[in-house]
């Protein structure tokens, strides 16, 4: 799962730059449990060692040892007192390792003492954290829009103004609004109603010059501004994922909100999830506890919805 090199500041126990105790995580697959701790000297040797420090973007070695010949950088009893245990054994590199994930370990199985736990000092500078990415707005789906009797905005049939839900890539901020028609054209209309699972396009304008589906007046009053502006896509994009555009950065109005008029029917909607039988059994209370209850007990039943989101 990963590893660094540690040593203590204070009370606390802290990154060490190119030399500390190695402390690694590991977990299950399942992603169900993971721990940090030591690795431990057994069958450990120089070229585990610079295997090691090169795994954790050094240079290599320049010396090791355990926690028992130098606890200048965790003492034992700073790895009790919080716990750490060994928690690799018995790794053993063969000659044509390259990283710590070609060599054998043994995980969460070991006969070591916290005495026993590594220490490295390593060559070359501390690498470099990667930077966490700078998020981003992103395309998260879209849909065509018009009035009804009453005067509400609501989806469906073939046309309608075109409106857009996009939210930041940490899911921090959201928002939906219309795409704007600068750059806009008869091929990025054709792309937009077949991403929206239509046939191509019929015609195509902008609020200003058509405002059957949704008004001007009616996009200011429910705050709907552009989201997306400059779409352009390229004469091989098939999906509107690729094309370039700019969002949530725009100078337009919203009269220059695009409506589609889209060919062939309107999709189906995603149908609603149901609820499923997983299973049951019978289950009765063993000093306090619900425990499965053999040929005899209450009826227990596993449901679910088909798309995973509820389970009772």
């Amino acid at each position: 799962m990963g590893a660094g090199l540690y040593r203590t500041e204070g009370e606390e126990i802290i990154p060490g730059g190119n030399a500390g105790v190695l402390l690694a995580v590991v977990g299950m697959t399942d992603d169900s449990q993971d721990s940090m701790g030591t690795l431990c000297d057994d069958h450990f040797n120089n070229h585990s060692a610079g295997i090691a420090c090169r795994s954790l973007g050094f240079d290599g070695v320049i010396q090791w040892g355990n926690v028992g010949n130098n606890e200048d950088f965790i003492s034992e009893s700073a790895l009790r007192e919080n716990e750490f245990y060994t928690v690799v054994d018995n790794m053993q590199c063969p000659e044509t390792a390259m990283n710590v994930t070609e060599c054998d370990a043994d995980l969460m199985d070991h006969n070591c003492s916290p005495y026993e736990s590594v220490w490295l000092e390593c060559a070359g500078s501390s690498p470099e954290p990667e930077p966490e990415p700078e998020p981003e707005w992103q395309f998260m789906g879209a849909a065509l829009f018009h009035t009804d009797d009453s005067g509400e905005i609501v989806p469906g049939g073939n046309a309608g103004v075109v409106l857009i839900h996009v939210a930041m890539s940490d899911g921090s901020e959201e928002a939906f609004g219309t795409l704007c028609d600068d750059n806009f054209d008869d091929r990025s209309a054709g792309i937009a109603c077949r991403s929206l699972g239509f046939d191509g396009v019929i015609q195509w304008g902008n609020v200003g010059n058509n405002e059957q589906y949704i008004s001007t007046n009616l996009l200011r009053e429910y705050n709907l501004d552009t989201v997306v502006d400059q779409m352009s896509c390229p004469a091989d994009a098939r999906n509107v994922t690729d094309c370039e555009a700019d969002l949530m950065d725009h100078d337009c109005s919203h009269y220059e909100s695009v409506w589609l008029e889209c060919e062939g029917s309107s999709p189906e909607p995603e149908p609603e999830p149901e609820w499923q039988f997983m299973g049951a059994g019978l289950y009765r209370t063993d000093d306090g506890e619900i425990v499965e209850g053999r040929n005899a007990g209450v009826v227990l039943v596993h449901l679910a919805t088909s798309d995973g989101t509820q389970v009772v």
